[in-house]
Order: structure tokens, then C-alpha cells, then sequence
């Protein structure tokens, strides 16, 4: 599914607001995973990308290893 917002107040966005905004959105009830694509004008992409499930492969690793 795709969502698109219009910003209504002119913003510099920056990697530091897609992280803050994709966390947020990742913690909230239900949500198993979110990503965020920008496209610039100029050419260039910034994105945000979290999976529930990569995060319990890591987690699954990190308890191996203590």
C-alpha cells in the first residue's frame, strides 16, 4: 500500500526526521513493517526501511552469542 502526505509547512527534510518518523510509525500496534521512500527533484532517494521480522533474526543471533 502506498501513502502519500503533503506537508503543509515548508520542511528541510533530513535523514534524522525519516528515522524519527519511521520509528515512530514502526512502534505503533500492529505495524510489522514500514518503509519510506523519498524522491528528490534532483534525482536522489532517502528511505527508511524496518522488518519485524529481520529485527528477530538479529535478536535470535545476538542471544547466541552471550
Amino acid at each position: 500500500m502506498t501513502k502519500i502526505a503533503k506537508l503543509k509547512k515548508r520542511t528541510r527534510i533530513t535523514n534524522h526526521i525519516i528515522s524519527r518518523i519511521g520509528e515512530t510509525l514502526y512502534h505503533d500496534e500492529g505495524v510489522r513493517s514500514i518503509q519510506i521512500k523519498i524522491s528528490f527533484k534532483d534525482g536522489s532517494v532517502a528511505g527508511y526501511r524496518r522488518v519485524e521480522d529481520d529485527d528477530d533474526f538479529e535478536e535470535f543471533f545476538k542471544e547466541d552469542e552471550d
